[in-house]
């Protein structure tokens, strides 16, 4: 019989306990090993799933088994992650025989570190979130400039003063208490958009052919995607997000800045070269996070599935597919400059309709590829900022929400960068309740 159980474990997440066990193959410290089941809620086995404890890792076998090692005792805390489930945590002696892990879909807003420091504004996008029926929260780890929400122990972040700024001063306890509410929560950090790391280590940053550090029209530098350096820092932040409790870390500004002829880095950046940073990087993520049982996900902009190669940025479709567990896509209709294949008009004017075509070429190209990353939408819940200026609230926002539902995709995120969420509840509520 399920049970739904909270925990909390230092360096790991509280999570919902809804079955028995954890698995998957791993080295024998013994002659004798633990064995479980993991399936879903059907009983379905669910192979490849990822275990964590605090000094090893494993994954379950082609029928949902695993083995660990018979050294563990039974108050060791195990965690087991597989993109598109529920994450689970428990101890060993818990999970009993089997794990039962529940589909599951993110459907969720997103925190910046003044929304989630701001009582007023906190409160009332969790009030939004309650009574809309959503399940997960993106909250920075490390923001568009560069600041850390928490003060992070890594020298490299006090150096270059990502430590100057923190507004939540225990994180941990916040992501708990967020936790035992049921949400699913998710670490943003944008990547290689650092202005505090480009500003102190200018060897490391985007310079202009002159030798004069590269700005954006945000006036922020950025940092080198094809140095080690600068990967390592991202990724040892990510480790530290994992550490403190968060369930999926989610990169942003993970490409190259837009295009200009006069930007130098340090390799010449030919398309090969670039989709080989953008993915390598990637890969690395996967490599540091799936020991921890986190997926790793990369947004990209919304018309990358509508084009062939990396539309000068490293953003190439089917290689960052096989790269990251899960790609979300800025279907904001405010974005495509362009338009869409087949839709008459300004896209601002049609959000369900952006929404729905493109989700379609996404699924398309990537079951035509053959993968099975997890494909999901960042929507607009924001004013359109083209030259319409046209106001985006309940009906604009309910009808990106029900074209990616129905268009199949994997789960959607709110943004709105001030954080007050006006019309959302009204936008995620049946119609026939707002009357």
């Amino acid at each position: 019989m399920a049970r739904r159980v909270f925990l909390a474990a230092a360096g790991l997440l509280v999570a919902v306990i809804t079955g028995n066990g954890w698995g998957g193959p791993v080295e024998p410290k013994g002659t004798k090993q633990h064995a479980f089941l993991v399936t879903d809620e059907g009983q379905k086995p669910v192979a490849g799933a990822w275990i964590a404890w605090d000094d090893g890792s494993a994954r379950s076998g082609p029928e949902g088994v695993v083995r660990l090692p018979d050294v563990l005792n039974g108050d060791t805390v195990l965690r087991i992650a597989k993109p598109g489930y529920f994450p689970w945590l428990g101890t060993l002696a818990e999970a009993e025989d089997r794990v039962r892990l529940p589909a599951f879909r993110p459907e969720g807003l997103y925190l910046t570190p003044f929304g989630l420091a701001h009582r007023g504004l906190r409160e009332h996008a969790l009030k939004v979130a309650r009574e809309g029926g959503l399940n997960a929260l993106v909250i920075d780890f490390k923001g568009d400039r560069g600041y850390l929400t928490t003060v992070c122990d890594l020298p490299l972040a006090q150096e270059v003063g990502a430590n100057d700024r923190p507004t939540i001063k225990d994180l941990p306890s916040l992501l708990g208490e967020l936790r035992t509410e049921g949400f699913y929560l998710i670490a943003r950090i944008v990547v290689f958009k650092d202005d505090r790391t480009g500003r102190t280590k200018q060897d490391w940053a985007v310079k202009r052919r002159d030798g004069s550090l590269y700005v954006d029209r945000e006036g922020l530098a950025w940092t080198d995607p094809f140095l080690d350096e600068v990967w390592e820092y991202n990724l040892d932040l990510a480790e530290e997000a994992a550490r403190i409790g968060f369930d999926e870390i989610q990169f942003d500004y993970i490409r190259f800045p837009v295009p200009h002829d006069d930007l130098v880095f340090s390799q010449a950046h030919s398309r090969e070269a670039r989709v080989r940073a953008i993915t390598g990087f990637l890969r690395e993520a996967q490599g540091r996070m799936h020991p921890f049982a986190v997926p790793v996900t990369a947004d990209i902009f919304g018309y990358v599935p509508w084009n062939q190669g990396d539309v000068q940025i490293g953003q190439d479709f089917e290689p960052l597919l096989d790269a990251a567990d899960g790609l979300c896509l800025m279907l904001y209709p405010s974005g495509y400059h362009a338009g869409v294949p087949g839709l008459a008009g300004s896209t601002v004017l049609f959000p369900g309709e952006t929404v729905k075509r493109t989700l379609e070429q996404a699924l398309s190209r990537r079951n035509a590829h053959g993968s099975k990353a997890l494909l999901l939408g960042w929507l607009q819940n924001f004013k359109d900022y083209t030259s319409l200026k046209k106001p985006y609230e309940a009906k604009e926002i309910r009808s990106q929400i029900e074209a990616l539902r129905k268009s199949g995709g994997n789960g959607f995120f709110l943004w709105d960068p001030s954080n007050k969420y006006t019309y959302t509840l009204e936008a995620l509520l049946p119609e026939d309740k707002n009357r």
